[in-house]
């Protein structure tokens, strides 16, 4: 099918710029809802990068890749930027995170959301590093 190559400095105000052409894009293949999934989970991952792995340094470069498939969207990020723990992605246990005590908002985590808001919308997420690249792999079936 196609595959859309995009590359942005780490910048918090690029995160919504990728965000708005990956709903637009998705649009052409998904429901209004996925849609949404998608896109958030995108500025999501993009947002981790840029506080994790570039320490909210604007200067580095994250390379985005949408690749269409005949049963599915991959989605690649890619940064060169610092490796995350080994279990960033199995410690965001969706059924966890948001076991929220609605009475006491003073217990409610301030970071540690975003993987588990990725995981809630897509299919699939992988993260792997070689030759200091680091991947989060996001799936979405159609």
């Amino acid at each position: 099918m196609s595959r859309i190559e995009l590359r942005i400095e780490s910048s918090h105000d690029n995160s919504s710029l990728i965000g708005m052409a990956v709903n637009r894009i998705c649009s052409e293949y998904f429901s209004e809802s996925d849609v949404w999934g998608i896109e958030l989970s995108v500025i999501e991952a993009i947002n981790n990068v840029i506080q994790h792995a570039y320490n909210n340094n604007p200067k580095g470069i994250i390379a985005i890749t949408l690749d269409f498939r005949s049963k599915f969207l991959l989605i690649d990020i890619q940064d060169r930027g610092q490796r995350p723990p080994e279990n960033f992605l199995s410690d965001a246990q969706v059924e966890k995170i948001f076991d929220l005590d609605k009475r006491n908002v003073d217990c409610y985590p301030v970071d540690g959301m975003g993987i588990a808001l990725i995981k809630m919308h897509m299919t699939k997420v992988d993260f792997f590093s070689l030759n200091g690249i680091n991947t989060i792999r996001l799936l979405k079936n159609y």
